[in-house]
């Protein structure tokens, strides 16, 4: 429906919500939530972490999760 969002969290539970799961209008208008699965990937997502005020991560969730950068990595309890 051609809609932009800004989503503002602290907890990683909402990150892979958000960035794992879309949704669709069923024929009767309701809203239904889909999960991203193996055959799609939502490279529209887009994750930005912030550090006393400075950016420090732009990117997606799968290369959040994989990043080596020591502060986001403690952050993520990896």
């Amino acid at each position: 429906m051609d809609v932009s969002s800004i989503f503002v969290t602290h907890g990683l539970e909402n990150v892979r919500l958000i960035s794992s799961t879309y949704a669709e209008m069923a024929p009767d208008r309701a809203t239904v939530l889909n999960e991203e699965g193996d055959r799609l990937c939502l490279v529209n997502t887009k994750i930005l972490m912030l550090r006393d005020g400075r950016i420090i991560f732009l990117g997606t969730d799968e290369e959040l999760f994989k990043t080596e950068d020591p502060y986001i990595r403690n952050f993520l309890l990896l």
